[in-house]
């Protein structure tokens, strides 16, 4: 009898919990290093399960970020900069 199988194109990843949402929050340091690894992640993702993170949809949210570093930030995420609250 067979118990469990993964979602489609997630057993490479072995990911066994995926949820379904109308919105995500994510939170890292407001580094360029940290959210590099970040939007790694998100194309090894997009690679394994052809699901892409939409730029036009998403935006970023800053607190006791500088202004040149929330502008490299911006430039690497390509998310436009969202206002609170929301």
């Amino acid at each position: 009898m067979l118990l469990f199988l993964f979602h489609a194109k997630c057993e490479k990843l072995g990911l066994t919990n995926l949820c379904f949402a109308d919105d995500l929050l994510l939170f890292a340091r407001g580094d360029k290093v940290s959210v590099a690894i970040m939007m790694e992640a998100f194309d090894k993702f997009s690679k394994s399960t052809g699901l892409k993170v939409n730029p036009t949809k998403c935006c970023i949210f800053f607190g006791g970020v500088d202004q040149s570093t929330k502008d490299d930030i911006k430039r690497l995420t390509h998310f436009e900069e969202g206002k609170l609250p929301f």
